[in-house]
């Protein structure tokens, strides 16, 4: 896994603040950002039945692969206290658009009979 800690530019788009575990002044920047910034962090919050749809901005890059952009908005499905987590973005707007397609699954799941949480592919 690539290191990186992030934090949102003013227009939602993930900046690279941290790039070493060993970097002390970069981490507590990082610290204080994030809790300065707790409610930018959520993307989207929804209830469909019995399921909460969460995506928020994590501030670390859960990408396995260098190579790849990194991973730091994660989307969420909780179910009787059990989290399933439904993917992994790096954009904003790809954030928004997984939690959408997530939450209408989850909807036509309801009316169509009893429903999993979707699983990343991730």
């Amino acid at each position: 896994m690539s290191f990186g800690l992030y934090v949102l530019d003013d227009d939602g788009k993930p900046r690279l603040l941290c790039s070493r575990p060993s970097d002390r002044e970069g981490l507590l920047h990082w610290a204080a950002w994030v809790t300065k910034n707790r409610e930018r962090m959520r993307v989207a919050l929804d209830v469909c039945g019995d399921a909460e749809v969460s995506t928020v901005f994590l501030g670390i890059n859960l990408g396995v692969r260098e190579a790849l952009r990194p991973l730091v908005f994660e989307t969420e499905v909780w179910r009787d206290g059990t989290m399933h987590v439904a993917g992994r973005t790096g954009t904003l707007e790809q954030a928004r658009t997984l939690h959408k397609r997530v939450l209408q699954s989850l909807k036509a799941a309801q009316h169509d009979g009893p429903s999993t949480a979707p699983h990343s592919s991730e």
